[in-house]
């Protein structure tokens, strides 16, 4: 697979409530190619609170969800 070949599968999809917040909202992780590897950082996109970092996966996607 090349650097940006992308399928829908390669993509988990998690949703998540912020433990700082306390509001819910989701994201999507996709794993980074290998030798390319670059430090990814995940913030609450309600109150901007770094919740996660890693030079394993990428994160992206990030959408705030209605409150049920």
């Amino acid at each position: 697979m090349g650097f940006n070949d992308h399928y829908p599968e390669d993509y988990i999809e998690h949703h998540v409530v912020c433990n700082i917040c306390g509001k819910k909202f989701r994201f999507l992780t996709e794993e980074q190619e290998p030798g390319f590897r670059m430090k990814d950082e995940l913030y609450c996109p309600y109150c901007k609170t770094l919740l996660a970092t890693s030079m394993e996966v990428e994160f992206t996607g990030v959408k705030k969800l209605e409150d049920d």
